[in-house]
């Protein structure tokens, strides 16, 4: 029966436990949409562990990863990019960006600077240990903050090594 339910790739833990005389109990641990990528005409819907979770025709309201050429995307397994670096190191920003209490909107993972996306023309730019550093101090929340209180909606904030942060209103 765990097997059969595991199948289902929302599905991160199941555990059945017999109580008697006569019942069942079922305890599961379900997986989160974290991402998705585009994939011809399709969406491609990850978990946090880049587990591949469905394939969906309609774009889900998720942050959208570009830039990755996708070599496995089979549901229920982890996804496989030739850019496999950066995706394990995406991964860990977006668990970042939700611990954080921050949505980035798309991610560009191509070159080993990614840009993230808050906005359409609002983009934060770096490495992305740098942007989840500045995620896990509070600091990119700050000058999000902060932009958005003097209706700032387009720029690019620049995360750099030891904290520096930067901005400016020219989209890069």
């Amino acid at each position: 029966m765990e097997d059969n339910l595991l199948k289902d790739p929302y599905f991160r833990e199941v555990d059945i436990s017999r109580k008697l005389p006569g019942t069942l109990e079922i305890d599961v641990t379900e997986r989160t949409q974290m991402a998705a990528f585009v994939y011809g005409d399709r969406y491609v819907v990850i978990d946090d562990e880049g587990i591949v979770l469905r394939k969906s025709e309609v774009m889900p309201e998720l942050t959208l990863l570009t830039g990755l050429t996708i070599s496995k995307m089979n549901p229920g397994e982890a996804v496989e990019a030739e850019e496999s670096e950066n995706l394990k190191t995406t991964l860990e920003m977006l668990k970042a960006m939700e611990d954080g209490d921050i949505f980035f909107k798309q991610i560009d993972v191509s070159k080993v600077t990614i840009k993230a996306h808050i906005y359409d023309y609002l983009i934060v730019s770096g490495t992305p240990k740098e942007i989840m550093k500045s995620i896990e101090s509070g600091d990119l929340q700050k000058v999000v903050s902060k932009l958005f209180d003097e209706g700032i909606t387009r720029g690019t904030i620049s995360a750099g090594g030891e904290g520096y942060m930067s901005f400016s209103p020219e989209i890069k």
